[in-house]
């Protein structure tokens, strides 16, 4: 199963990684980074009204990129055995509206 609960964003660092990711407003991603022994910084969170999870906003060492993936493969397993059976769906419903946002995006600026 592909990690779909984080994205790479475009940033221009030579030592950091700029990401979001996707997680509950109890940041269980927290503990998994500690685990990890993963220095983040944390940029923001954004959280939608009635919805349980929030985006995350963060920089993590452009070094250490390869903790970062396995940190939110683990952050997808923690969800599921604390009981958010419906995290993997948000995350793929925010994955296609992202897609759906750049498809139109693209398509409006070959419009001249």
């Amino acid at each position: 199963m592909k990690e779909i609960n984080y994205y790479q964003l475009d940033h221009l660092s030579l030592l950091y990684d700029m990401y979001m990711f996707i997680d509950t407003a109890e940041h269980l991603a927290d503990q998994v980074f500690i685990q990890h022994k993963l220095r983040i910084r944390f940029k923001g969170d954004y959280q939608k009204a009635g919805h349980k999870y929030r985006m995350i906003l963060c920089k993590a060492p452009k070094k250490r990129r390869a903790d970062f993936v396995e940190c939110m493969k683990d952050l997808t397993r923690k969800m599921l055995l604390l009981g958010n059976t419906d995290y993997y769906d948000f995350c793929a419903q925010v994955q296609d509206q992202i897609f759906q946002h750049l498809q139109k995006e693209q398509s409006c600026s070959g419009r001249i």
